[in-house]
């Protein structure tokens, strides 16, 4: 009989789209090492099960009493929601040997009154959550002291840091986007599969206003991007952007781009492992923190709207080279199945 992972994860217009794409880096390995994965999700608005069958997982679809009703995605759900689901989840989850939750929703309440007999993985980007489990996953910080305040299993084992970031190497065809790059003088837009603040069209009218017309923008939206008639005006008056919609793959703009700009995110690991120098807004949450990647000269966290700092970095990292791969290797799914399987 097949070992069983089960990942319990979503996506949404609110909650955007990353927390999926990470969880299925980790589905493939385990799939390659053996292993049968369901991922078990909410079926809200804009979400990414079309992507996870496309990938050949197997999904469980959680009732409608079970739906989001949060406004922010940092906000965790209330306490008898959280008992409910997880005295749900006991019986599907009886045969299963690994439960991974990534989900900013859940905390120590589900997780402790789940009772799950196997190893309880977390996944987390913040450090102000308790969290009752085997396994605690953040890529943003090596800090172990702030991390072990929060765990109520004293016993608990931590993979903190970057080398557990995951991403992987994709091969996909690059469409016309040869033809777009001819020259390297390209900056990036990319703020996530929802941009529900409308950064694009924003850092595009700073670079409009600001006469910025010597590089060429390349901006990405996401599939739950809802403001594409703005950015279509806006290109009517600044013709050197150029639109890529859905099937997103940062491994097509290897080698191409000066530099990016976009939010801390699971987009901001996928540049950063093809060498993309990145520009972050600043835009975290209380209890985010990414002391990981501060102070490193491809990368850089400004404030909201400070085109002088976008300037600064880009005469700072112009003509130099980038080698992402020594920040992000892509084997942090390699690294955590070893872990995991280490552990007693």
């Amino acid at each position: 009989m097949k070992k069983k992972l089960a990942i319990r994860v979503d996506s949404s217009s609110l909650i955007g789209g990353g927390h999926v794409y990470r969880c299925l880096y980790l589905a493939r390995y385990f799939r390659k090492k053996g292993y049968e994965v369901l991922f078990i999700c909410k079926n809200l608005k804009g979400n990414l099960t079309k992507v996870i069958r496309e990938n050949k997982f197997k999904i469980k679809l959680l009732p409608k009493k079970f739906n989001d009703t949060r406004n922010r995605n940092n906000q965790i759900f209330a306490a008898q929601k959280q008992l409910e689901e997880s005295e749900y989840l006991k019986k599907i989850l009886i045969n299963y040997k690994i439960l991974v939750i990534d989900h900013y929703g859940i905390n120590y309440i589900f997780e402790k009154n789940l009772n799950f007999e196997g190893k309880l993985i977390v996944i987390s980007d913040f450090i102000s959550e308790k969290h009752f489990c085997h396994t605690y996953i953040n890529f943003h910080t090596s800090n172990k002291k702030k991390i072990q305040k929060q765990l109520l299993n004293k016993k608990c084992q931590l993979l903190l840091g970057k080398k557990y970031v995951l991403t992987e190497a994709i091969q996909k065809k690059e469409n016309n986007v040869k033809k777009i790059f001819k020259v390297r003088n390209n900056i990036l837009l990319f703020f996530g599969t929802s941009d529900s603040k409308n950064y694009t069209y924003k850092i595009l009218k700073l670079f409009h206003i600001n006469n910025f017309k010597k590089y060429n923008f390349i901006v990405l939206l996401g599939s739950n991007f809802n403001n594409e008639k703005k950015i279509v005006k806006i290109k009517k008056e600044f013709t050197s952007i150029r639109i890529i919609k859905k099937n997103i793959n940062f491994s097509q703009f290897k080698d191409k781009i000066f530099f990016s700009i976009g939010v801390y995110s699971q987009s901001f690991f996928e540049k950063i492992f093809y060498s993309i120098p990145c520009v972050n807004l600043k835009i975290l949450k209380k209890g985010f923190i990414s002391d990981e990647f501060d102070n490193l000269k491809f990368i850089r966290f400004i404030k909201k709207n400070d085109f002088r700092k976008i300037i600064k970095f880009s005469k700072k990292i112009k003509n130099k080279k980038f080698n992402g791969r020594k920040i992000i290797d892509g084997q942090g799914a390699f690294r955590i199945f070893k872990k995991i399987n280490e552990q007693n």
